[in-house]
């Protein structure tokens, strides 16, 4: 790639690149929800509705446009599948990888352990819960087979991790993905495709500066069980679909 990460992540605060706005657009800080103080992204200036917050350009995205057809990951594997293995062994690379600014921010297994069933531990969920040790992991480890490198630990974490903080087909997007969740009344940012095809956060309402921004995880389409076993946690009940179940799901977005 002609331009380094390093040098396309300080583009990615600026807001739209048209906008001529200074640095720090966006920060990171925490947040309360729910008495937890949870990493979040917040704006550092005023925002008007209907304008993007900020722009992630397509080099930085993570899907299954760069798994290279060269590897040796089956194109009978499902899309997620592949891009998991070779996230795995991108992540192997440590500051070798023109990604790593980004996957060095990604959560660790000792968080996920923290709060996310696909790591829970000491608890037998009945079979027809468990997604995460059924169908869900079934479909990785049917194309990982046991294989040294990435192992079955390093595979697991990357699929976790791509299918908690991916959106749609953009896949994994730095900063995008660091917004948290909202109920519907107080979501105030939505994702966008501008004309450059970059992936963008747009205001949905005018923002005041350090108002943190919030997504809706995609809660109103999906049931509470579908949401928490997808991403570890749950909205309360009306701000869901309670109509869409999680067995509806494990073979679509998982495969």
């Amino acid at each position: 790639m002609s331009q380094s990460y390093r040098d396309i992540v300080p583009v990615l605060s600026l807001g739209p690149r048209a906008s001529g706005r200074p640095p720090g657009r966006v920060f990171l800080a925490s947040f309360e929800h729910g008495g937890e103080h949870l990493r979040g992204l917040g704006v550092s200036s005023d925002v008007s509705k209907g304008e993007p917050v900020f722009c992630i350009p397509k080099a930085c995205w993570i899907n299954e446009d760069v798994v290279p057809r060269s590897s040796n990951f089956s194109m009978l594997c499902g899309a997620n599948v592949r891009v998991a293995l070779w996230l795995a062994v991108e992540a192997k690379k440590g500051p070798a990888s023109f990604y790593y600014p980004y996957l060095a921010m990604l959560p660790t297994e000792e968080a996920y352990k923290h709060f996310h069933p696909a790591y829970l531990e000491g608890f037998q969920l009945d079979e027809q819960l468990d997604f995460w040790e059924g169908a869900w992991l079934r479909s990785l480890s049917d194309c990982h087979r046991g294989r040294e490198s990435p192992t079955w630990e390093e595979a697991k974490l990357a699929y976790v991790q791509l299918l908690t903080r991916q959106s749609g087909y953009v896949g994994l997007s730095p900063l995008a993905d660091l917004a948290n969740a909202g109920p519907g009344h107080e979501v105030n940012v939505a994702q966008r495709l501008d004309a450059q095809g970059d992936f963008c956060l747009e205001a949905v309402r005018d923002l005041p500066a350090g108002a943190e921004l919030l997504t809706d995880y995609w809660a109103s389409s999906q049931s509470p069980a579908l949401m928490f076993f997808t991403y570890g946690f749950a909205l309360d009940r009306e701000h869901h679909n309670e109509t869409r179940r999680p067995d509806s799901w494990k073979g679509s977005n998982n495969t």
